[in-house]
């Protein structure tokens, strides 16, 4: 697969990481940009490895709930 592949899934997860970032920050200041930082990295981690699926289907479904996943773990943390 080539760079580019690589490249532009992982500016989309970052981007779509760093939004979900922030609008639960702008809900929830407990968040910190720490964590915000940690959201973004897992969305471009879950979008490049859902990219790997031939299926659109299935690309989003691996890519959100790695996602969803991520979010969760660093949810769970805020709250402790």
């Amino acid at each position: 697969m080539a760079l580019s592949f690589f490249l532009s899934y992982a500016i989309a997860g970052l981007v779509g990481g760093v939004s979900t970032g922030l609008v639960l920050r702008w809900v929830e200041p407990a968040i910190r940009w720490s964590q915000v930082i940690g959201i973004a990295v897992g969305w471009a981690v879950a979008v490049v490895l859902g990219g790997f699926f031939p299926s659109g289907v299935i690309s989003g479904a691996v890519a959100g709930a790695l996602g969803a996943g991520v979010l969760y773990a660093v949810l769970r943390r805020a709250r402790t």
